[in-house]
């Protein structure tokens, strides 16, 4: 029985396939700069539960990265998300703003709020499919 036509260019990718798992993955971890440690994650994690509040508890890294994620005894389902999200607002935006606790943040919002205005953005949006609406399939 012939080869069949793509058996040739199937082994070389097979090949090639073969070879990656040998390449080194070093670069992929980060040794070296800000690192949180599993142990120091966990001990942060648990000072709330050891006082008792039902809350759950996001740690991340200087990247924003969930170093770790804990939804605690009793605390409601949102809290889960919310917890990334404060912290995740802290780490990423709080070089930005100036700020290294969430509470700060709030505090800045009240004298400065960002945005122009829920009723701006929705002036935007409509403004923003007048310009394109014609353009639109149907």
């Amino acid at each position: 029985m012939p080869p069949l036509p793509f058996a040739a260019p199937l082994a070389a990718a097979t090949l090639a396939f073969a070879a990656l798992p040998a390449t080194p993955a070093l670069a992929q971890v980060q040794k070296t700069g800000n690192f949180l440690s599993l142990d120091l994650a966990l001990e942060a994690a648990r000072v709330c539960s050891a006082q008792g509040w039902p809350v759950s508890v996001a740690v991340v890294d200087t990247a924003g990265n969930v170093k770790l994620q804990a939804k605690g005894d009793h605390s409601t389902i949102h809290t889960k998300d919310s917890s990334f999200r404060k912290a995740y607002t802290v780490v990423t935006m709080g070089p930005i703003f100036g700020f290294d606790r969430l509470g700060a943040w709030v505090e800045k919002l009240k004298s400065n709020p960002g945005a122009p205005g829920g009723d701006k953005d929705e002036d935007c949006a409509l403004a923003g499919l007048d310009k394109i609406k014609n353009r639109l399939p149907q």
